[in-house]
């Protein structure tokens, strides 16, 4: 008796189904059966599915701790730059002045 088009589709469909009842892939979640565990099978997807979400929550905060404390010591070092600067101009300014005001009181400076 030969098969026709109909029946090798039919057992193909069911082949699939079949293997993609037992072989799951990575990331997918395994189809629930409606059986007398199937709330016990839910729970347990849901808590493993939170303690990923909260592992990869806290990775990432750390994550963004190390990088706030690094963009705090960036804004420290500028500050510490700028102060330094603003310094080195006062005491160039100072300097200038005591310059100035010597000169115009001592008649033996160069002119």
């Amino acid at each position: 008796m030969p098969l026709n088009t109909i029946d090798l589709y039919l057992r193909r469909n069911y082949l699939e189904r079949e293997t993609n009842r037992w072989f799951v892939q990575p990331g997918q979640v395994r189809a629930i059966s409606h059986g007398p565990f199937s709330d016990i099978k839910e729970e347990r997807i849901k808590k493993r599915e939170n303690e990923r979400l909260e592992k990869e929550n806290e990775k990432l905060e750390k994550e963004n701790e190390k990088l706030e404390k690094q963009r705090q010591m960036e804004i420290e070092e500028r500050k510490k730059q700028r102060t330094f600067e603003l310094e080195k101009l006062k005491l160039q300014n100072e300097n200038k002045v005591m310059y100035q005001t010597s000169t115009e009181y001592d008649t033996n400076a160069p002119k």
